[in-house]
């Protein structure tokens, strides 16, 4: 890898990890129009672009750039870089629901760790954490939630340790998502931490996000009334407060639609075809 497109790439990975968003997307842009970039900055470029979806909550474009990082990595020995496609090809296929192919990937991922004779650096912290908080979804998304708040809590001490900024919004986020239905009051609990947390360091999205979830959780409880502020700031009709948009996020209506339907009983319309939302 030349030393400029190292340097270019570690600060586009510094200014994200920082919630840097805006900034860390202007200078991933700018790579990627370098026609000179070498095999492995292709695939540490891909591996960013996917990363940035994650932190933006682009969930589409996860996956897409996973996959083009995986099918240029076919070559890799044992590697760090292989070790980043592995997790990012975990992460994006959980993201998309696709919960075996996932596991596979994170057995790929920690058979590998254990391979390379690495030093505990904040860099492989980092990326234990990642592996954790991959983890922490994946056992939620099959029913394991003992399991699930483990992995979470323990990705986040890392995080913690390391400070890893954005990801320890990323991972009170998730924490507060993992209790929601389960436990309201310690999800908003978490909610409002992340807030708080992600106001500091103005990763605005994530503020919106944990904003959002607290509306479920109002509404998981009956509040339809405390729902509506939180939902105002999404564009959400104050007269429809049940309406939740599938664009923001399609978890959302895929666990709400039963009970939305039944809030507003028979005889009129879906709001929504559930399919657009897959």
């Amino acid at each position: 890898m030349s030393s400029l497109n190292d340097e270019e790439l570690t600060r586009a990975k510094k200014l994200m990890k920082e919630g840097k968003l805006e900034e860390a997307l202007q200078l991933i842009n700018e790579i990627g129009k370098n026609r000179t970039l070498s095999h492995d900055d292709q695939i540490s470029y891909y591996i960013l672009k996917s990363s940035l979806s994650v932190y933006l909550f682009q969930d589409m474009e996860i996956l897409k750039y996973a996959e083009e990082a995986h099918q240029k990595s076919q070559n890799l020995g044992k590697s760090i870089l292989l070790l980043d496609v592995y997790i990012q090809m975990a992460m994006a296929l959980e993201y998309r629901f696709k919960f075996q192919e996932s596991f596979e990937f994170l057995e790929k991922t920690e058979n590998l760790l254990k391979m390379l004779t690495i030093e505990p650096t904040t860099e492989i912290i980092e990326r234990k954490a990642l592996i954790l908080y991959v983890k922490g979804f994946l056992h939620y998304d099959i029913g394991e939630i003992d399991n699930a708040l483990k992995y979470a809590q323990s990705g986040l001490e890392l995080r913690e340790k390391i400070d890893a900024k954005a990801d320890i919004g990323l991972s009170l986020w998730q924490i507060g998502w993992i209790y929601f239905k389960s436990d309201n009051d310690l999800a908003l609990k978490y909610a409002e931490q992340c807030i708080e947390y992600c106001e500091q360091i103005e990763y605005k999205i994530l503020v919106q996000k944990c904003n959002m979830l607290k509306g479920l959780i109002y509404l998981s409880k009956g509040d339809d009334l405390l729902f509506v502020p939180y939902s105002l700031p999404w564009g959400l009709p104050y007269r429809l407060p049940y309406r939740l948009p599938c664009m923001v996020y399609p978890d959302y209506y895929r666990i709400f639609l039963p009970e939305i339907e039944a809030n507003r009983g028979g005889g009129s319309p879906p709001l929504v075809d559930i399919k657009k939302c897959k």
